[in-house]
């Protein structure tokens, strides 16, 4: 799929990640329809996104990411082993 420049981070994620970016976009837009969040959810979701994509496309920040990761889940299985 191509994108335009502007979305070209986009293509960092797979189908399945843009669908849910997509749903989170359309949760968003219900909820400031009934007012319930400012307009600035829309595009906080879009700049978190983007942000992500950033994160995905750089290899050293990938690794810290899953390192981190890696990280946290020992700590989640230990916690829940006791």
């Amino acid at each position: 799929m191509g994108y335009p420049l502007e979305l070209e981070w986009l293509s960092e994620f797979d189908y399945d990640d843009v669908v849910e970016l997509a749903n989170d976009l359309v949760d968003a837009y219900r909820r400031v329809l009934v007012g319930d969040q400012p307009a600035s959810e829309v595009t906080d979701i879009i700049e978190q996104w983007r942000r992500s994509a950033l994160v995905l496309r750089d290899d050293a920040l990938r690794e810290r990411l899953e390192r981190e990761r890696a990280i946290i889940l020992r700590k989640q299985v230990r916690s829940g082993a006791r």
